[in-house]
């Protein structure tokens, strides 16, 4: 009987944490546009990342190639979100990074960035 009893319990456990994989999975870029590396004829009109799970979003900048800082339209409001999406103050021509820092829902930091180029 104590066999059996250890054998429920192991198939119980085994199954509680395949099913709460996705609870401790950590956020990570499942899809960006543009993508990271692209070069574009055109500015975009705007940066949207898709997340693998929700996270909160603490810091999102947009710097240009001379190291400057270039404005969007995001508001921090901490809410969780799967998808990051801002509409970029007119870019010029040239290389640009943008990067992004969050909390997963399990609470662990995350990150990411993805670079572009505008030819234009």
């Amino acid at each position: 009987m104590r066999t059996f009893r250890n054998t429920i319990f192991a198939v119980g456990a085994a199954v509680a944490i395949a099913a709460s994989g996705s609870a401790f999975a950590h956020s990570k870029k499942m899809k960006a546009v543009p993508q990271d590396g692209a070069v574009l004829d055109e500015a975009p009109q705007r940066i949207e990342v898709m997340m693998t799970t929700p996270l909160r979003l603490t810091m999102v900048t947009l710097v240009g190639a001379e190291g400057g800082e270039v404005p969007t339209d995001f508001k921090l409001d901490m809410q969780l979100t799967e998808m990051l999406s801002v509409t970029p103050d007119a870019l010029a021509a040239g290389s640009y990074t943008f990067s992004w820092r969050g909390l997963s829902q399990d609470g662990h930091p995350t990150s990411g960035q993805i670079r572009f180029e505008v030819k234009r």
